[in-house]
Protein backbone atom coordinates (compact mmCIF):
# COMPACT_ATOMS: atom_id res chain seq x y z
CA UNK A 1 0.00 0.00 0.00
CA UNK A 2 1.14 3.69 -0.91
CA UNK A 3 0.34 7.01 0.54
CA UNK A 4 -0.07 9.70 -1.29
CA UNK A 5 -1.19 13.06 -0.26
CA UNK A 6 -1.38 15.97 -3.26
CA UNK A 7 -3.60 18.28 -4.15
CA UNK A 8 -7.26 17.72 -6.58
CA UNK A 9 -9.66 19.84 -8.14
CA UNK A 10 -12.93 18.94 -8.59
CA UNK A 11 -15.00 20.47 -11.24
CA UNK A 12 -18.89 22.24 -10.92
CA UNK A 13 -19.70 18.51 -12.67
CA UNK A 14 -18.32 16.48 -9.77
CA UNK A 15 -15.26 15.37 -11.99
CA UNK A 16 -12.37 14.90 -9.87
CA UNK A 17 -8.73 15.52 -11.36
CA UNK A 18 -5.68 14.22 -9.92
CA UNK A 19 -2.10 14.37 -10.81
CA UNK A 20 -0.37 10.97 -9.94
CA UNK A 21 3.48 10.58 -9.50
CA UNK A 22 4.95 8.47 -12.49
CA UNK A 23 6.15 6.36 -10.25
CA UNK A 24 2.43 4.83 -10.56
CA UNK A 25 1.90 2.52 -13.34
CA UNK A 26 -0.92 2.75 -15.22
CA UNK A 27 -3.73 0.66 -15.07
CA UNK A 28 -6.30 0.22 -12.34
CA UNK A 29 -5.76 1.05 -8.55
CA UNK A 30 -8.29 0.66 -5.07
CA UNK A 31 -8.28 4.25 -4.52
CA UNK A 32 -9.66 6.18 -1.03
CA UNK A 33 -10.40 9.75 -1.47
CA UNK A 34 -10.47 12.03 1.84
CA UNK A 35 -11.95 15.13 1.54
CA UNK A 36 -10.67 17.60 4.15
CA UNK A 37 -13.34 20.73 4.07
CA UNK A 38 -11.53 22.63 6.53
CA UNK A 39 -8.47 22.93 4.53
CA UNK A 40 -8.00 26.02 2.28
CA UNK A 41 -5.40 25.58 -0.74
CA UNK A 42 -4.05 28.56 -2.70
CA UNK A 43 -5.04 28.26 -6.88
CA UNK A 44 -1.53 28.58 -7.28
CA UNK A 45 1.60 26.12 -7.42
CA UNK A 46 3.42 25.61 -4.14
CA UNK A 47 6.37 26.96 -5.41
CA UNK A 48 4.25 30.20 -5.54
CA UNK A 49 3.69 30.79 -1.65
CA UNK A 50 6.49 33.19 -0.98
CA UNK A 51 5.27 36.58 -1.84
CA UNK A 52 7.22 38.99 -4.87
CA UNK A 53 7.73 42.58 -4.93
CA UNK A 54 8.99 43.48 -7.67
CA UNK A 55 10.32 46.91 -6.54
CA UNK A 56 12.37 47.78 -9.88
CA UNK A 57 15.98 47.18 -11.52
CA UNK A 58 19.11 47.66 -8.43
CA UNK A 59 21.02 51.01 -9.01
CA UNK A 60 23.71 50.92 -10.68
CA UNK A 61 26.16 51.72 -8.13
CA UNK A 62 24.61 49.95 -5.31
CA UNK A 63 27.08 48.06 -3.29
CA UNK A 64 26.17 45.17 -0.92
CA UNK A 65 29.89 44.91 0.71
CA UNK A 66 30.38 44.46 4.38
CA UNK A 67 32.60 47.62 4.54
CA UNK A 68 30.04 49.59 2.52
CA UNK A 69 26.91 48.29 4.30
CA UNK A 70 28.11 48.51 8.31
CA UNK A 71 29.73 51.46 9.66
CA UNK A 72 34.04 50.35 11.28
CA UNK A 73 32.37 49.74 14.85
CA UNK A 74 30.23 47.19 14.05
Amino acid sequence: MLTIETMAEISKEGVLYLKMPQSIKPGKHKIVVVIDEGASFPHQKASAFLPVHDVGPWPKNLSLHRVDIYEDDE
